[in-house]
């Protein structure tokens, strides 16, 4: 897998005009609802009808829903990703969730990593130790779409008003209805803007009304979930959690971190391409896919590729979960191994917060 997308997340960079050629971290968390992963392996383990152990794969990014995953029962978790980066920062939250107690997504992560480096790979420490200025606006905010969407944060706040925007993320719809809002989708999402941050490789295949799209899905999100319990919307428009527990993923909420930290050994962390991973390993040796949305990023024949190590890997009845940003980026028709789970995604996007990157399919091996 070697498009000039891919070889821009392996560098860790998004190719905007703005933003260095490479950042490394890209993702300082997944900006998906691990939640609906969770569910979704539930069905699998439901399928089974018996608690035999489980071995999920998951693209790992920020960690957020490998991680996520070990909250089940009985699970193996194999996370891997292109960006050797992103499995150094894998590395680090599981020794801080592992080892600190106290530790949280928000504030100078700096001290956790100087408690915990010895845990680490020799790898991970030494990039930790070239780039701990990363670390200083948290374990889920050191990313660079993390730092552009605190940028965009304070340009909602300016351009709505900061009364406005703080009663919109207190339940207070009213802003939906000023021009502004619309306007601001318009401006943000135009590609002259997009092309500052993104490479054209990124933006080139945005369909028309892409604007009305995201503000869509960001009305929804909003209106139709608990703003204070919802995560992602709070990184979307805010551009951080908030400050209690409730509006935090929930792998790092206090009520998990016991059951948590007796699992995190049943993760695994590697640094390769999924369809080259994937081809490595025993077949039918996977019960559920996390693949987030790496097929948009894929040319058609990596697609391909990439679902056919999937058909390999998956025993009879595994489930994969695909995510899409730009449903026209995605395949619309699936390998003959593969049949859409049409009841079950429709009853997981339902519950999906996600406002940028929803679940776009459920596949089942047949």
């Amino acid at each position: 897998m070697n498009t000039a997308k891919t070889s821009l997340w392996s560098r860790g960079t998004l190719g905007g005009k703005l933003l260095p050629p490479r950042e490394r971290i890209l993702f300082g968390a997944v900006h998906e609802d691990a939640e609906i992963e969770r569910l979704a392996l539930q069905a699998r383990r439901a399928a089974l009808k018996s608690q035999q152990p489980m071995r999920a794969f998951s693209i790992a990014s920020g960690g957020c829903t490998a991680i996520s995953l070990l909250l089940e029962p009985d699970v193996e978790v194999v996370a891997v990703d292109v960006n050797p980066a992103q499995i150094y920062l894998c590395e680090l939250k599981k020794a801080v969730l592992s080892q600190i107690e106290a530790a949280t997504p928000l504030g100078n992560a700096t001290v956790w990593f100087d408690s915990v480096e010895g845990e680490l790979s020799p790898q991970a420490q030494e990039f930790w130790r070239s780039n701990r200025n990363l670390l200083r606006t948290g374990l889920n905010g050191c990313g660079l779409t993390e730092r552009v969407m605190r940028t965009t944060a304070c340009l909602w706040k300016l351009w709505l008003g900061p009364q406005n925007m703080e009663a919109l993320m207190t339940g207070d719809f009213s802003a939906l209805r000023d021009p502004r809002w619309r306007l601001a989708f318009r401006w943000a999402l135009h590609h002259f803007v997009l092309r500052l941050f993104y490479a054209r490789g990124y933006i080139s295949s945005l369909p028309p009304g892409f604007s009305r799209e995201i503000r869509r899905r960001i009305e929804r999100s909003l209106t139709r979930f608990p703003i204070a319990q919802n995560p992602y919307i709070q990184l979307t428009l805010r551009g951080q959690y908030g400050p209690n527990e409730i509006s935090w993923p929930t792998y790092w909420q206090s009520q998990h971190r016991g059951l948590l930290r007796s699992r995190l050994s049943n993760l695994s962390l590697h640094t390769a391409d999924a369809a080259s991973f994937l081809e490595s390993q025993p077949p039918q040796s996977f019960d559920f896919f996390a693949l987030s949305n790496v097929l948009e990023v894929c040319s058609p024949s990596e697609q391909k590729r990439l679902l056919a190590a999937v058909a390999r890997a998956a025993k009879p009845g595994a489930l994969v979960c695909i995510r899409a940003i730009l449903t026209r980026s995605a395949p619309q028709r699936w390998p003959t191994a593969f049949e859409v789970d049409e009841r079950l995604t429709r009853q997981l996007l339902d519950r999906d917060r996600s406002p940028i990157c929803p679940l776009w399919a459920v596949l089942r091996r047949r």
